[in-house]
């Protein structure tokens, strides 16, 4: 029996701040579900409020510019003020993400600091973007910060300024790392930041030589864990960064377990490739040959071809219009695509001379994608005595025969309807398995006369589905 009389509930306000009082881990949890620019205002609801979005995991730093010098010392000043007082109050709380962008104007001293305090807060990621001259010199990370930080996994690294690494320096469980637009010492530098990582996995570098060069020749890349590779180079249209044009760019790759790789190079000239890369599933080249540097065509070609052999196991391939032009000298060279699903090609300048080659060497292809069109635009530089010279082979290459399923045009233009209807004719009357045809045609191209054509075509297989789309753009 029960003799205590039962308690009555307790009477609520309706004014009453209950979320306020709940413990800092679980506002921060909360807060974690907002943006970060949504979590940040929540600091004007009350003093209770005012730092809780600075025990999130993930933090933002962006330095305000200003074109007043007095004003924007004083605003850098309280910037790194702020954040200083934002990592004391954390205590050493893990960061899960640190992202900086700095002013040329900064106290580079002081950002030292606060980066040695993040490397000892468990960092895991770090992006950093300082917006440093080069007049500045060299800019001195945390390097021995680096080595016993075993939980940073990202780095990131963007802007002009010089980076100054060590003789000895480790990133024991990096795996991924982004270098945008940097200076360098040298070479030699860049291959030891590169050896540095012993666990990584994906490396982005992108340079852009303008007047002012990175100090790099050789891009050296000797990372064994490495499985997904960028590297996007590009040259200022009007700049020449050695006497007599381009300095002698190159690339030497030495990565086995490399299974993605995005090359974007309109600067080097040679590339080098140790082995293979068995391993390798995707891939996207665009280079482009430079006549004045005074490599033959011949010698380019054979370069080329040899790196691309190196990718001979990739299942899915874009290749550009220049990477075609430079494969074009050396065709006899092309390799053997065993694996390959799906090609996208770029506008062959040559006139797809090519491409009854190509098509040879890539016996299992299903899915081909022409994502330039078959003609140029009449009006772009490049292309003004581009001339349609392909021919009809006399064999048929076995994936017409058995495997390509999929074909797509990406621009059917108005102009040279002729021989771009010649080319899809011979895939429509050869490509045995061929199910779905997708062809995107202008807004002033009669759609529907253009299917009625296509219609008429023979056809070898009997399970074909057209599909044209007007395109706006």
């Amino acid at each position: 029996m029960d003799l205590h009389p039962p308690s009555k509930p307790k009477r609520i306000c309706p004014n009453e701040d209950r979320i306020s009082k709940l413990p800092d881990a679980i506002l921060t949890h909360l807060l974690s579900f907002l943006p970060e620019n949504y979590a940040v205002r929540t600091g004007l609801l009350s003093t209770r409020w005012r730092y809780i979005w600075a025990l999130l995991p993930t933090l933002h730093f962006k330095m305000p510019r200003s074109d007043c010098n007095c004003r924007c010392r004083c605003e850098e000043t309280r910037f790194m003020d702020f954040i200083d007082k934002i990592l004391i109050l954390r205590s050493g709380l893990p960061i899960q993400k640190f992202y900086l962008s700095s002013s040329h104007r900064c106290d580079y001293y002081r950002v030292y600091t606060s980066l040695c305090n993040v490397t000892m807060c468990n960092v895991q990621a770090l992006d950093l973007d300082f917006d440093f001259s080069v007049v500045r010199g060299k800019v001195r990370l945390p390097w021995d910060h680096f080595m016993h930080c075993t939980t940073l996994v990202v780095l990131k690294l963007s802007q002009k300024f010089v980076l100054d690494v060590p003789a000895h320096v480790c990133f024991p469980s990096l795996k991924t790392l982004h270098l945008h637009s940097l200076i360098y010492t040298d070479d030699a530098s860049v291959k030891m930041l590169f050896s540095s990582c012993p666990m990584l996995e994906e490396l982005h570098v992108y340079r852009f030589l303008q007047t002012e060069v990175d100090n790099v020749e050789t891009i050296n890349v000797l990372v064994p864990s490495l499985k997904r590779l960028s590297l996007r180079f590009k040259l200022e249209s009007h700049s020449h960064t050695c006497t007599g044009g381009r300095c002698k760019y190159n690339v030497v790759i030495d990565a086995p377990n490399l299974e993605c790789l995005d090359l974007f190079d309109l600067v080097s000239q040679g590339y080098t490739v140790v082995g293979c890369f068995p391993r390798i599933f995707q891939a996207g080249i665009t280079v482009d040959k430079d006549d004045s540097h005074g490599v033959s065509d011949a010698i380019y070609g054979d370069g080329l071809v040899r790196m691309i052999r190196s990718i001979a196991a990739v299942e899915d391939l874009f290749l550009s219009g220049s990477t075609l032009s430079g494969i074009g000298f050396a065709y006899h060279n092309v390799p053997t695509f065993p694996n390959l699903l799906r090609l996208q090609l770029g506008l062959d300048g040559g006139g797809w001379e090519l491409l009854p080659t190509l098509l040879e060497s890539m016996p299992n292809l299903e899915v081909l994608d022409f994502v330039d069109g078959l003609v140029p635009f009449d009006f772009i530089p490049g292309y003004p005595l581009f001339v349609f010279t392909w021919i009809e082979p006399q064999l048929i290459p076995a994936c017409l025969l058995s495997k390509l399923r999929t074909l797509e045009v990406s621009y059917l233009h108005a102009h040279r309807e002729e021989d771009q209807l010649k080319l899809i004719k011979y895939f429509l009357k050869n490509a045995k398995v061929l199910e779905d045809v997708s062809i995107s045609c202008p807004e002033d191209l009669d759609t529907t006369q253009i299917q009625m054509k296509l219609l008429e075509f023979p056809r070898g297989s009997s399970l074909l589905h057209f599909s044209t789309i007007a395109d706006s753009d």
